[in-house]
Order: structure tokens, then C-alpha cells, then sequence
């Protein structure tokens, strides 16, 4: 999940009396460089951004800088969906 969809995430947990845990993961450094405010988890706490709303924005000029790939794991997609996403019919 992107930085953007845990920090909603986290903001319905840390509004919530039925909150238990939140699964996540530690972002690496030039994930936090494109999304400024990306939660953080320090000792398996997430603790969210003090920025107003979210707190996470994107830097496109930082986004630029990684390019999309392809994965060994995507090659099953191109003989089952078109370039956009759309399923294949066979």
C-alpha cells in the first residue's frame, strides 16, 4: 500500500475506540524522499505526520526520478491484460 493509503489508514485507527493493530511495513529512504510525511514506525509504533489532513504529499519532481519497471513477477500479466490493465479475453 502507498504512504497515502496507510496515513488514511492510520487516521481512522487513531480515531477509533475498536482499533487493534495496524499492519505495515518500514518505507526506505527514497520512498519517504517522494512522499514527504510518509508514517513512520519507530520500536513497531507507526506514528502519522503533524502536516494537516493526511500529512503526506508527493513530490513529483523526486517521483521522477524512479521511473516504473517491470518485475520478473508481471510477465504472467502480459499474456492475460492489455497495456492499461483491462483483462484479456481469450
Amino acid at each position: 500500500m502507498s504512504p497515502v493509503g496507510v496515513a488514511a489508514n492510520l487516521a481512522v485507527d487513531i480515531s477509533s475506540h475498536a482499533f487493534g493493530f495496524q499492519e505495515s511495513h518500514e518505507y526506505n529512504e527514497a520512498t519517504h524522499d517522494v512522499f514527504p510525511g510518509c508514517p513512520d514506525v519507530v520500536k513497531g509504533y507507526m506514528y502519522p505526520s503533524e502536516r494537516p489532513g493526511w500529512g503526506v504529499d508527493v513530490d513529483e519532481v523526486e517521483a521522477a526520478k524512479y521511473p516504473p519497471t517491470k518485475f520478473l513477477f508481471d510477465r504472467w500479466a502480459a499474456v492475460v491484460r492489455r497495456p492499461d490493465g483491462a483483462l484479456e479475453a481469450p
